[in-house]
């Protein structure tokens, strides 16, 4: 486990994940799940892998849907979103500032990772890749949720979270934006 790592290692191993989520322990810093798998030549069956099986408290996340802005055609893809439009999806997952986000895919971390930078990008520290993604959920033999239809675990309403856009420093924002503009 990573314990012995660093502690802005970007990645958490299947194991761990499994034991915050058998052993909450009280008073500990709330966890979130995005599940973004996703296929390029089928764009529906993320969404359908995550609908046949997912980590239990986990919220699907598109790449499309919800790390992108609208396609033009001279904006490359997937092209990023306006930043305070992502922070906004942010607090409808009812993402905290104080709680660790575990980020996955199928295992290749090609969505993950843009997604963890994206977070990283919108002032979320504790963010971690789950090393090996689905493959490796998997293989720790742990059951997995799965639900017929669209609809989340979770209710899509947007929910109370502690994120400010105050707590970004104007001086950090503006690195922030030039940085986009220049992507």
């Amino acid at each position: 486990m990573s314990a012995a790592l660093p502690e802005r290692y970007p990645l958490l191993d299947a194991p761990e994940l499994k034991f915050r989520l058998e052993q909450p322990l009280h008073g500990a810093e709330p966890l979130h799940i995005l599940d973004c798998r996703f296929e390029l030549a089928n764009p529906a069956k993320g969404r359908q892998d995550f609908d046949a099986g997912h980590i239990p408290g986990a919220r699907y996340v598109h790449i499309d849907d919800d790390l992108c802005c609208a396609k033009t055609g001279s904006n490359g893809r997937p092209p990023l979103p306006d930043f305070f439009a992502f922070v906004l999806r942010t607090q409808e997952w009812g993402l905290e500032k104080g709680g660790l986000i575990v980020v996955m895919d199928a295992g290749n971390a090609m969505v993950a990772g843009r997604l963890w930078w994206m977070l990283r990008w919108a002032g979320y520290e504790n963010v971690k890749v789950l090393n090996g993604g689905w493959k490796a959920w998997q293989a720790t033999g742990t059951e997995s949720c799965g639900f017929r239809g669209r609809n989340q675990s979770e209710s899509n309403a947007p929910r109370p979270t502690n994120f400010s856009r105050t707590c970004i420093s104007r001086h950090y924002l503006s690195l922030i934006e030039a940085t986009a503009a220049m992507i």
